[in-house]
């Protein structure tokens, strides 16, 4: 993919994908941003909202909170825990048990560092979680347009905006290594 320069200085690129300067970037660039400060708020309002208020965050049922982002993966941030204070790949639950290979490894070992950056802060955290949830989505519809060049700006992002719907417990409101996983596979696709 080439990107080439229009006369009033913005940049396009051949075939579709994220523009990387210009104009365009700019606006993709808030886009994304909008974006995650959306999904956050949503996030963060629907796990602290009344039992009452829950009927308006999926799955869509009064007094159902299904948002366990809070807990970064519980188990896998139990060893990112452990292993931020020395005592290795261990303890996946909430008492000290000794070495495990309960978890895969990649959640724990970016988790540990992060739990050292930020005092252990659960909501910075979460935070930074569901941004990589933005990028790693925004990177695949990056992707997509690719696939689809020429295709209606509004049918892809329609129809992904449905996928993401249908599908947002697992993007936005659990913690598991499978999303540090896409976040990688995105960045390979799209970074061809």
């Amino acid at each position: 993919m080439s990107a080439v320069q229009v006369a009033d200085g913005t940049v396009e690129l051949d075939g579709g994908g994220i523009p990387r300067t210009g104009k365009a970037a700019v606006n993709w660039t808030m886009l994304v941003g909008v974006g995650m400060a959306l999904v956050c708020a949503y996030c963060f309002t629907g796990h602290n909202a009344s039992p009452d208020r829950l009927k308006y965050y999926p799955p869509f049922r009064s007094g159902v909170d299904a948002n366990s982002a809070n807990t970064l993966g519980a188990e896998y941030y139990n060893i990112g825990l452990a292993i931020s204070k020395g005592r290795g790949f261990s303890d996946p639950f909430h008492s000290p048990t000794g070495p495990t290979a309960w978890m895969p490894p990649l959640l724990p070992i970016v988790l540990a560092p992060l739990i050292l950056a930020t005092g252990n802060s659960i909501p910075f955290m979460m935070v930074l979680w569901l941004a990589a949830q933005v990028v790693s989505l925004t990177l695949c519809y990056g992707f997509v347009r690719r696939l689809l060049p020429g295709r209606s700006e509004w049918l892809i992002l329609g129809t992904f905006a449905l996928l993401l719907t249908l599908q947002f417990r697992l993007s936005f409101q659990s913690v598991h290594d499978y999303g540090l996983l896409m976040l990688m596979l995105n960045a390979c696709l799209y970074w061809d």
